[in-house]
């Protein structure tokens, strides 16, 4: 039981907890806005997106390695990206606002 706790506690203190879930939500949203761009089903989306990946990269790099994965989109998806960005800065300032709390 022990070290259950202590694989948790490590998993926690890795990750900002509010923000992987803010990912998790947002890239739901986003498989669903896609969904629509590509006009199929949520579950046929022919691209991958991985944002805790993307989040993970330089803040000023994601949107290019959006961009590219969206490249072949059948429709522009500037608004789709720059929402993403938006909510991109939040979670980095709730990630920052964290780590400042946690000192």
């Amino acid at each position: 039981m022990t070290s259950v706790r202590r694989v948790e506690r490590t998993l926690t203190q890795k990750y900002n907890m509010p923000s992987l879930r803010a990912l998790q939500h947002l890239e739901l949203e986003l498989t669903a806005k896609l969904a629509t761009v590509y006009n199929c089903e949520v579950d046929d989306v022919p691209v991958e997106i991985d944002l805790l990946h993307i989040y993970h990269e330089e803040a000023s790099t994601r949107r290019a390695i959006l961009e590219d994965i969206l490249k072949e989109a059948p429709s522009d998806c500037k608004e789709i990206l720059d929402s993403l960005m938006e909510e991109f800065a939040k979670i980095d300032a709730m990630a920052a606002a964290k780590a400042h709390h946690d000192k």
